[in-house]
Parts: structure tokens; sequence; C-alpha cells
């Protein structure tokens, strides 16, 4: 239990929050908990909701769906965010993990990252009745991993991946050498997961 503490610690560097509940007030806004997903969660205090960026893009049908990398926050996303929407014309939805900015104060893991990823997918998928066909999975670093984990389940539209690994054991043997490697419990299995994935 220990070693998972510290290997969370390693995985999960969040910096101090870059933003408030009264930052970006036109992009800033909360996705409920989903009783399914994250029955735990539901009624938790100050777990109201999921913290994400909305960058609309006029009469645009395509969502980009962002999950930034393991050393950020949404508050410093927030330039990538807007100019992938300005560039290409298309809505951006970014979201933000267990521990990292206004959700600080909730333990990270991977699981907390798949939980929060799969509850803004089918918020899209269910509430706003976006099709699967219209949205593009984006993962930045750490973020690869619930990108990759939804496209292995969902016909997406497509996946993005920049500074992606094949799974975080992987990663940490290239830098540090096999037998460090060794005491790391497997998490964010990406490539094992690709194989699963119809996207490209």
């Amino acid at each position: 239990m220990q070693q998972d503490v510290h290997i969370d610690g390693f995985i999960f560097p969040a910096p101090q929050p870059s933003y408030g509940a009264q930052s970006y007030k036109r992009n800033l806004c909360w996705i409920p908990w989903n009783s399914v997903i994250s029955p735990k969660r539901v009624g938790e205090e100050n777990a109201s909701g999921i913290p994400c960026l909305w960058f609309p893009a006029p009469k645009a049908a395509t969502v980009i769906l962002f999950f930034h990398a393991n050393a950020e926050d949404l508050g410093m996303s927030f330039a990538v965010l807007r100019h992938i929407r300005d560039q290409f014309k298309v809505n951006v939805l970014a979201v933000e993990y267990p521990g990292y900015g206004l959700l600080h104060h909730m333990e990270p893991s991977e699981d907390a990252v798949y939980e929060v990823a799969l509850t803004a997918f089918r918020f899209l998928v269910d509430e706003i009745g976006v099709r699967y066909s219209q949205i593009i999975l984006f993962g930045r670093s750490l973020g690869s991993g619930p990108a990759v984990f939804l496209a292995a389940q969902y016909p997406v539209g497509g996946l993005i991946l920049v500074s992606a690994f094949s799974s975080i054991k992987a990663a940490v043997q290239s830098i540090v050498g096999r037998v460090v490697a060794w005491t790391f419990a497997e998490r964010f299995p990406n490539g094992r997961l690709l194989l699963k994935s119809g996207s490209s």
C-alpha cells in the first residue's frame, strides 16, 4: 500500500492549482457525477461535479475531448485548448482529474482518471446527443491513458496522442531501468488497449 502511494506520487505530480472557481467564467463548467459510473462520488462533499473547460465552435459538430498531461491542470492548458478550437474550428471539452485543479482535495489514481474520462464521454453522448463518430479523443502524456481507455471501448471519430507511452511500467523502465520498473504495478496499459481500438 505504501509503495502504491509513492508510485502514485510519481505518476501524478499535480502542481498547485492554477485556477479557481471564478476563473475562466465563459469556459469553466461542471459535469455532474454519474451515479452508475461513480456511485460513491454522488453527494460527496466538495465534489458536486467534474470541472471542465468548454470551448464552443459555431456550427461545428465535432468535439475534441481533451485529457491533459500529469504535471499540469486545466488552467495551464487553457491557451492550448483555445488554440485547438480556433485553429481547427471544432468544439473542445477538457476534463480535470481528481487531485488536480479544483479537484485537488481528491485522491488521484488510474481508476479515478478513467472515471472522470468515462463520465465526461457519456455526458457528451447521453445528455448532449453527440454521436461517437463526432468525438475525437486527444491525450497528452498522462492524458493518453484515458484517451486510449475510451478508444478501446467506443467507435470514436479519431484518436490523437501526443508524448504518449505504451504503459507506465515501460516508461519507467526507459528512464531508470528494468530493476526499478519491476517494482511498479502496471498502470495505463496503452499498448495493450490500442490493440482493441479501431481508431486511427
